[in-house]
């Protein structure tokens, strides 16, 4: 989404400008315009075909070269939890049957290799144009990051180095590649504004990783700024403020003060755990997409692991992954976990997450499609290898099973009776596994949530997916900026049916869980708390905020709040509410 940029007179200090704030706090330095040049890509035929296939193969090998030196560079200084982001620009560098398809374009078409880069992974773009998962359709940046080296390698055109800057600054671009953000001088780029972009792109995820306040939509934002010019940014906001005079910075020094001293106190909450100033104790577990993840997790002071993304498995492979692959990675996250939990939500694939070797056909309206435990069921030979590589994992730690989109009971019910079948086929060929490992399922859908006391009969926990639950609530696609205002986790509608879940599991003695975005909004941990929420699953670098609020709060003060939260009629209703009885 490009959002218009508002120039004018700040009240305060110099020109006032609004983007889309990504998070990651304030900074204040001087611009530093980063020029990305574009590389134009003619179409032209060609006489020496064998000359122009050795071009494109001797590009791909560069930028190969390139990508492992930031790989390596960025494992030294920071660790492996950025590194794996590339892994996927590296796999499709080194996939031989993608850069054939290019080579046999070059001799069908007789046309220049740049033209026939462009066109092949344009075709491969549009099978990922229609992701229903804001991360997943950001995965589209690494293709063009990957596009983008091996095209300017083709131009003789390097990319800017930005990894060793004379001073601290604050890069202003149109867009920056996820790879020239891991390359970049940590030490001294404070900042980043950018034209392009979106809040889960992963140049934005690796900036926010890194603690680098990040602002995008940001329109002719090398235009409106000039090398040189002091400027104070809130990447939370999205204000940019240009030539700020003595109080905006007075201000800003405040805020450093203050920011030094907030994370002072957020580390002592690293080994506590998590209980509200009541004795009402949670746990804050962590959303994961790799096994790169677990470092970050546990230096975050993470109680476990309440949703590991299995589908990213899937998705950075070439191949359909084999059952000792996924027990290998299973097996090795749970050993790092040690005995904290551990829950793996099945396979969350389908004609919105199009991958070439599942053949999934693609569909209309995918949102309401054949994805998750629906294609699951269909291809067992699938889901039972993935059933087999968690029951095996499952001898090295606290590990839970969960089912995505459910609907109805039989969905459950099925996949209830393969994963009893793949364990008698273990028992059989004398392979150990863990047989009272949990079964839980993921509420996000209105019919399970509809049906929700006869599934708590079923199941041995439950975890609200509050980000599809609205969007199926409301009929609303949560990727169509048109019905924005309808996906917002303020709904009196959406917290009514959260309680629900929650008090049939208290009926019913199952845990629930929360581990959509909303599990981590400040101005709602109030009232899931209220509400009796066993645990939320977060971001890594959401876990200790959480977890402090939490232990300043209690619960029992909170009651009152749910019960006039529920009280109103629409989300503005509620969040104008909520952001006035607390103050963040």
């Amino acid at each position: 989404m490009n959002m218009a940029l508002n120039a004018d007179r700040s009240p305060k200090g110099g020109n006032a400008m609004k983007g889309i704030g990504t998070g990651g706090g304030k900074a204040f330095a001087e611009i530093y315009i980063v020029n990305n040049d574009s590389v134009e890509i003619n179409k032209y035929i060609i006489n020496n075909i064998e000359a122009e296939c050795k071009r494109i193969d001797n590009a791909r090998e560069i930028a190969k070269e390139q990508i492992k030196a930031v790989m390596e560079s960025n494992a030294k200084c920071q660790g492996d939890d950025n590194v794996g982001i590339l892994d996927y620009q590296l796999l499709f560098l080194e996939d031989e049957s993608f850069f054939d398809d290019i080579k046999r374009y070059i001799r069908d078409q007789h046309i220049n290799c740049e033209y026939a880069l462009h066109e092949c992974v344009n075709n491969f773009i549009r099978d990922f144009e229609a992701i229903e998962n804001d991360y997943l359709k950001e995965r589209t940046s690494d293709i063009y990051d990957m596009e983008k080296r091996v095209q300017m390698v083709l131009a003789e055109k390097p990319l800017q180095d930005i990894s060793c800057m004379d001073g601290e600054c604050i890069i202003a671009t149109d867009e920056m590649l996820p790879s020239q953000v891991m390359s970049m001088d940590r030490n001294n780029i404070k900042g980043i504004l950018m034209e392009y972009g979106g809040k889960t792109s992963h140049s934005v995820i690796i900036a926010r990783s890194m603690g680098i306040p990040c602002i995008v939509g940001l329109k002719d934002i090398k235009k409106l700024v000039t090398n040189g010019e002091k400027v104070i940014i809130d990447g939370n906001t999205g204000e940019v403020n240009i030539n700020p005079n003595i109080n905006d910075i007075s201000d800003y020094q405040q805020y450093q003060d203050n920011k030094h001293l907030k994370n002072v106190e957020l580390k002592k909450f690293i080994d506590r755990d998590t209980r509200t100033q009541d004795g009402v104790t949670m746990k804050i577990l962590a959303n994961i997409s790799s096994e790169n993840d677990i470092k970050l997790m546990l230096e975050n002071g993470g109680e476990g692991i309440g949703l590991f993304r299995t589908e990213f498995i899937y998705i950075n492979s070439k191949t359909l992954p084999t059952e000792e692959a996924q027990y290998r990675i299973y097996s090795d996250i749970a050993q790092r976990n040690k005995d904290k939990l551990f829950i793996i939500r099945t396979l969350d694939i389908g004609g919105d997450k199009s991958i070439d070797y599942l053949n999934i056909k693609k569909e209309e309206n995918p949102f309401l499609g054949f994805r998750a435990i629906r294609y699951c069921l269909k291809n067992p030979h699938i889901f039972k290898s993935q059933i087999s590589a968690i029951l095996r994992a499952s001898t090295f730690g606290n590990i839970k099973f969960m089912i995505p989109m459910i609907a109805t009971l039989m969905e459950l019910r099925s996949a209830k009776e393969m994963i009893d079948e793949v364990k008698k086929d273990l028992e059989n060929k004398g392979i150990p596994f863990c047989k009272d490992t949990q079964i839980g399922m993921m509420i996000e859908t209105p019919s399970a949530a509809l049906m929700v006391d006869r599934f708590a009969k079923e199941v041995d926990f439950f975890s609200i997916g509050t980000n599809d639950l609205t969007q199926y609530l409301f009929a609303a696609d949560r990727m169509n900026e048109q019905v924005a205002y309808l996906n917002s986790s303020f709904h009196p509608q959406l917290l009514k049916v959260v309680k629900d879940v929650v008090d049939c599991g208290k009926r019913n003695g199952i845990e629930v869980d929360i581990c959509g975005h909303a599990g981590e909004n400040p101005y709602l941990i109030p009232i899931w708390v209220a509400m009796g929420v066993d645990n939320l699953s977060v971001s890594i670098p959401s876990i200790l905020a959480v977890r402090q609020q939490i232990c300043n709060i209690n619960k029992n003060d909170l009651i009152p709040v749910l019960e006039k939260v529920l009280s109103f009629d629409d989300a503005y209703e509620v969040e104008e509410y909520l952001k006035t009885k607390f103050q963040f």
